[in-house]
């Protein structure tokens, strides 16, 4: 183990030994991490698009053992860092090796406890398991330790350099995003009136209405006050895809993704 200290940050790196057999059927396994579940408060991890999790929580605790126990630092965490609060303090913890990498979660007395380990293997036991902890006072810190590694490691690419292949990305300063969820741009518990949705399509939105469709819309009426599933999925699937008509979008290539 080499541990060396700069400003506020903690460098580690781990290695498996020059003189280590490691077996293909068996890699070498480094438990490095355990959290203290007792004295922290808070688990702030980049799962998914991100949680805040209150380690006292027994639902949190639950879910996070069902859910991501066995995640591994490449592919489910969006970035290879969590960070825990303690106190005020945030303690970060930044892989910087992140491959061959699992991460445990399981309820220990309605509370959340956290492992984490990294697997030697044939093909990585020469390669040495790199990692920095820094504590700091806000809850961002550790997406900032990352983005500063980043830029270190001359992995930050800025905007500005991606204009320069692209002139499109322009368009992506001060521009307002969406963000959509799901198969599709509707699903059905986005509608509240689905009898004002039904008219607008059909007479007001000047999209093309395939003829099936409008007909078999047409042949609702308000008098008969429900609305059935059916006819709810239709009128959303032909929404899309008139709008789909009269916006066509490519799918995205390495020229202009």
């Amino acid at each position: 183990v080499t541990a060396r200290l700069s400003d506020s940050r903690l460098d580690l790196s781990f290695d498996s030994g020059s003189n280590t057999t490691v077996s293909r059927q068996k890699p070498m396994s480094l438990n490095w991490f355990d959290l203290n579940e007792n004295r922290s408060q808070t688990l702030l991890l980049p799962l998914s698009e991100g949680m805040r999790i209150p380690i006292s929580n027994a639902q949190w605790a639950a879910f996070l053992e069902d859910n991501y126990s066995g995640s591994n630092t490449t592919q489910d965490l969006k970035m290879p860092f969590w960070t825990v609060e303690q106190n005020g303090k945030y303690i970060n913890y930044l892989i910087t090796t992140p491959t061959n990498n699992l991460l445990n979660f399981e309820r220990v007395n309605g509370r959340i406890n956290m492992s984490a380990s990294h697997q030697f293997t044939q093909l990585n036991k020469d390669e040495p398991f790199k990692l920095q902890v820094s504590i700091d006072d806000t809850q961002l810190s550790g997406a900032k330790a990352y983005r500063l590694w980043r830029q270190h490691e001359g992995f930050r690419d800025p905007l500005s350099a991606k204009a320069k292949r692209n002139a499109n990305v322009k368009k992506l300063i001060g521009a307002s995003h969406v963000y959509l969820f799901g198969k599709g741009p509707l699903s059905i518990s986005d509608v509240k009136d689905w009898w004002g949705l039904k008219s607008w399509y059909l007479t007001q939105s000047n999209l093309t209405v395939p003829s099936s469709a409008k007909q078999e819309l047409d042949a609702l009426k308000k008098q008969q006050k429900w609305f059935s599933q059916y006819h709810k999925q239709l009128l959303l699937d032909s929404i899309i895809g008139s709008l789909t008509t009269k916006f066509p979008v490519s799918y995205p290539t390495l020229d202009n993704n």
